[in-house]
């Protein structure tokens, strides 16, 4: 699917948007595919919409990713996220077949859903 070019504005206006720096959460998000991006004089950072909680949220990653969440800092919890899908990864390429291939995407994504619970607290 191709992400489509929308605003830093139109993703606040239509979503809660949560950031984390560039590459912070690349393993987290390894199985996610980005459906929006912006960009002014560059790109500017790839926007993931997650299903938490019975709303969709936008968790932005890269040179200037988005927010309206306020006074949240997300590094610490990014580090612990990004920490846990690592040894996910280990465990699941020591014994590689398709089926741990779509457990180990089910249990990721369950790791990017609750980081984002964790943000949104």
């Amino acid at each position: 699917m191709a992400k489509a070019r929308v605003t830093a504005k139109w993703l606040k206006e239509n979503y809660v948007c949560v950031r984390t720096g560039y590459c912070s959460v690349d393993n987290l998000l390894r199985y996610e595919e980005p459906q929006y991006y912006t960009s002014g004089s560059g790109w500017g950072c790839d926007a993931y919409i997650v299903y938490v909680d019975g709303k969709n949220v936008c968790l932005t990653t890269g040179y200037a990713p988005v927010d309206n969440v306020k006074n949240k800092d997300t590094k610490d919890i990014a580090d612990k996220y990004e920490k846990q899908a690592k040894e996910l990864k280990k465990e699941y390429f020591s014994e590689w077949s398709s089926e741990k291939q779509q457990e180990l995407q089910d249990k990721m994504h369950l790791l990017v859903v609750q980081f984002l619970q964790e943000v949104l607290k």
